[in-house]
């Protein structure tokens, strides 16, 4: 995707399309590792893409989350706030 000028936007794509996905949970927050990769709330909980595109997997909880933060000393633990409770996940690839 390109910016013009007149500051709109050119050439833009589908990085990854999730709405054929089973359930009715909102796609909402999202954050990137220092691998570039995504992990988005969507259907059925945390969807993790790569940088490609692609999709790696689905995390799955008690809840759907909707927003999310890296935090603790590393930064390596992902922290989501779904509807009644907030969840953690600590990912060892960060």
């Amino acid at each position: 995707m390109i910016s013009r000028p007149d500051g709109t936007l050119a050439n833009g794509r589908v990085f990854f399309d999730m709405t054929g996905a089973p359930g009715e949970d909102a796609i909402d927050g999202i954050k990137v590792d220092q691998r570039g990769n995504l992990y988005v709330s969507g259907p059925g909980g945390l969807w993790v893409l790569s940088a490609a595109g692609n999709h790696l997997g689905t995390l799955r909880g008690p809840e759907h989350p909707h927003n999310m933060a890296w935090g603790d000393d590393d930064g390596r633990t992902l922290y989501l706030a779904a509807g009644r409770a907030t969840l953690h996940h600590e990912n060892s690839r960060r």
